[in-house]
This record gives structure tokens, sequence and C-alpha cells, in this order.
């Protein structure tokens, strides 16, 4: 008897386009709004809370954390919230991550109150922010605080990881108990600066190492979260410069993408480690494929949708900053799964965050949102896209070999159809890929003739079998556009024709 395997069709499309093309003033108040963060969600569909975007108020020589609360229903800003309201400079703000077990809707950031950078913590209630709780006070600046993404297991506790004296400390939250940990040491030879964490099966915290002023080196260490053991610290890679270390993507516990900013011959670009496979075996890609411009800011987020039989899938999400001659701009999601939009914008070196806000009437809604001035106020810019679903589950017989076929139709306008095959043996086994039945990593892209990065239609682990994705090309040009599939060691790319 053939063996046979229930797959899945992703077909995505867009609803109320109109309203998802246009960029959108967030603020407009009498300071400056900047540096915006956001919750971020295991899956698209826990939106059981109002998700506030969160950021800083800049007036005169104090700086405050407001938020402002999102209404999916008519698309609107509203309820501004202040966090701090006081003559203390407050700034870096980042909000935690939002499972099922830990359902809290708290920030950390750092406070001048007692004349040295400490941390404080504060939770949003159905009643506003809590008042503030300074949670780390040395006597020396505590800065550039990250809560660890994921469950943090077995402990099931909330914890974050923060700078102190150029060394790096996790500290872990149980009731009103906090206890902290020295992860990174600052040596003779190495400061190490900007962490970020995540938890999958084991504990992960990431920082930036900096030997010299023109030589850093990306690390990590990790910790046996039942064992309690930490291990040694293993340098990723070594270069002129590195900055901006960044858990961009957490969706199903599986996949955790760890981005950074790397200079190369003189050029600052974005690179990624796509999931905790190529974290291990030091095995990063650029995170975007513009060759001919500077990276910046690039963020990912995942939508997930769970069928009746418990499969996965998921949408990735993307937009990043680049610069070109003396112009900067951000490339977005726009529209429908697949489109993007380029923006300029006057500041290169302002922030660009990619928000999950909600969802309505079964489309799931993010925002890019980033700050610009074009009156001599920053305030917050932004621009919708609507993601809806559908899916559905065929049947197919195990393919014996790597495939991808042509797109049909093909030319196409706008939407067409890309099936590939995945077999029931690696091509190149490894430890990470195992043997035989077991699922491998996948991704399959949009490029336009340019090279640049469209869409990514699929990023994830799959198991053996016959997959066909539906993309849209509507809010593309006309013109011939390449997309590749790419399995371990294996890849293959081939073209289409978008007609309109």
């Amino acid at each position: 008897m053939k063996s046979k395997l229930f797959l899945l069709l992703f077909v995505l499309f867009s609803a109320l386009q109109a309203q998802s093309d246009e960029v959108k003033q967030i603020t407009n108040f009498e300071f400056d709004s900047r540096n915006p963060t956001y919750f971020k969600y295991l899956w698209n569909g826990f939106y059981q809370f109002q998700v506030p975007i969160i950021f800083e108020a800049h007036n005169d020589n104090t700086i405050n954390i407001v938020s402002l609360d999102y209404n999916s229903e008519n698309d609107t800003y509203h309820k501004l919230r202040w966090v701090t309201d006081n003559s203390d400079s407050n700034r870096n703000p980042s909000a935690n991550f939002l499972d099922y077990t830990l359902p809290r809707r708290r920030i950390i950031w750092e406070t001048k109150r007692n004349g040295n950078w400490d941390l404080a913590i504060s939770e949003l209630s159905d009643s506003g922010w809590s008042s503030p709780q300074i949670v780390i006070d040395s006597e020396i600046d505590d800065i550039n605080a990250k809560f660890v993404e994921g469950s943090y297991q077995p402990q099931n506790i909330e914890a974050f990881v923060y700078e102190s004296g150029c060394s790096i400390y996790l500290a872990s939250i149980n009731g009103s108990t906090i206890s902290v940990e020295n992860v990174f040491k600052q040596t003779d030879s190495i400061k190490y600066i900007t962490p970020v964490a995540f938890s999958q099966d084991d504990l992960y915290v990431i920082a930036v190492g900096k030997k010299s002023d023109t030589l850093y080196s990306l690390n990590y260490r990790k910790k046996n979260l039942v064992a309690g053991s930490w291990g040694d610290i293993v340098e990723l890679v070594e270069a002129k410069f590195i900055c901006k270390p960044t858990i961009t993507d957490f969706g199903y516990s599986e996949n955790s993408t760890v981005a950074f900013e790397m200079e190369i011959d003189g050029k600052r670009n974005v690179y990624q480690y796509r999931d905790i496979y190529e974290l291990l075996s030091n095995n990063y890609s650029p995170a975007v494929y513009d060759t001919t411009n500077e990276t910046s800011y690039y963020s990912s987020y995942s939508l997930y949708f769970i069928t009746e039989r418990s499969n996965k899938l998921s949408y990735d999400a993307t937009n990043y900053k680049f610069q070109k001659n003396d112009s900067a701009f951000v490339n977005i999601p726009i529209g429908n799964w697949g489109g993007r939009a380029i923006v300029s914008v006057k500041y290169y070196d302002s922030k660009l965050v990619l928000a999950p806000l909600g969802n309505i009437s079964g489309d799931n809604i993010y925002f890019s949102i980033w700050e610009d001035s074009l009156d001599g106020r920053f305030n917050l810019y932004g621009d919708k896209s609507l993601i809806a679903t559908t899916i559905k589950e065929i049947e197919a017989t195990l393919p014996e070999k790597f495939e991808l076929f042509q797109n049909y139709p093909n030319p196409f306008n706008p939407t067409t159809k890309i099936q590939f095959t995945i077999p029931t043996s690696p091509l190149n086994p490894s430890p990470y890929q195992g043997e035989g039945n077991r699922e491998r990593l996948v991704t399959l892209k949009i490029y336009d003739i340019l090279g640049n990065e469209i869409a990514t239609l699929v990023n994830e682990k799959k198991s053996p079998g016959t997959y066909e994705v539906d993309f849209n090309g509507e809010g593309l040009t006309s013109g011939i556009y390449f997309y590749k599939l790419s399995v371990g060691k294996y890849s293959e790319t081939k073209k289409m024709l978008l007609m309109k």
C-alpha cells in the first residue's frame, strides 16, 4: 500500500485592500513620538487583550513612556495612556512576549529616577498601567533590557536580559522574587552589549561582543533549563561592526529567527539565522537579498494557523529599511499577501517595527510602524496589511525526489500556483535534518528581476509530500519574477511572468 500524507494547501487572499495601501500618520501630539515597540504573540489567534503600541514621548528635557490603543473595528488609534508622567528621563521600552501560560502585558524600560539608569516594570490591566516598579537598581547603569521570548520552561516564569557594566545578566521573576545570573562577563579583551534571549527547550542568550572599535563578534550561550547549567560561550561570527541582534520572529515554539546587522566589505546589511538549527550549525544568510543598498531594522512576524488535524501553516510578513545613495526608504508589506511598497523617509536611523495588532472578520491585522519627521517634529507613521486565510487538505503519494514545478498559469494575472515536492529521505542528511520521513526546513521565496526579495511563501519545517501554494501578484508591476525553493543544500529557481 502506498504511503499517504495529508498535505496542506495554503491559500491566502486579501480583503479591504483599499484600506491597506495608505500610509497613516499614527501620532500627532505636542511632543516627539519615538522608539515604538509592541507585544509579540505565540499564535495569531491570541487577541483576547487590547494590543497597544508603546513608545517614548519626548518633550523639552523629559522623556516619558506612553501607549496608544488600536481599535481594529474602525482602524483608529486612540486612548493615549501615560506609563510614566514625571520629570525623570525614561527610555528604551521593551514589551514582553505573550502566550497562553503568561498572559501578562508588561513592559520594561530604563529610568533615571535615582540618578543613573535603572530598570523599571509596569503592567497593563483594564484600569490602566500600574505604578512603575524599579526591579534592577545597581550602582552603575543598567540598560538595554529585553524580555526572554517564548515560554521560560520548566519554571514557567518571566525573565529578561540586560546589560550592566559591559556584562550581560539574566533576571528571572517568580512572584515577588527576582534572581539575577551573570551570563557574559566583561574581560580585558571583550565587552558584551545589547543582549536578546529566547527559550526553545533550552534558554539561549545572544549578545554582541566589542573587542575594539573596529572588531565585533556575535555570541550565544545556552542554559539547560532541566539541569540549570550553563554551557560555554560560543562565538558565531566576527566582523568590523555588528549591532542590533533581534529575535525577529517567535511563533509556535519551533521557529525563532535571530537577525543582526553586520558590516562586510564596507557595507552594512541584515543577516539572520532562520531557526535554532541554523544557529547551532552557524549557518547564517542575508535576511534581505538586496545587493546594491545598505539595509537595517529588519522585522519579521509569522502568522500561524492550526488545522483540524493539528497541522501548522505559516505566512511570513517582513519589512526593513534601506539606504540608497543619500536617501532612505522603508520596504513594507501592503494590501494582500505578496504585495510590497517602498516609502521614502527623511531619517534613516529611526526605528521600524512590524506589529501584530489584532484581527477583524478573520483578517489578521499587522502594521509596519516607523518614526519620521516631516514637519520638524517626530511622529509615528504606519501602513496596515490584512491577511485573510483559508486552508484545504489534500492527499498525495509521497514523492521520491526534490522537484520544483513551473508555476501555472504562466504568464499570470494576478494569481498563480507553485507546486514542489519534498522526498521521503534527505538529499544531504545532517544531525539536524534526521533521516526518513522527518521534517526539514523548507523556504520558497519570490524575487524581482533585480534580486530583491518580494515575498516569503514558505519558511517552515515540512514533512515529505507534494505541496502547492498560491501566489498573488496584486500590487506588483508587470514583469519577470523568480521563485526559489531551498531545502538544506538543495535549491532550485524558476522564473515566471506577471502580465497585467
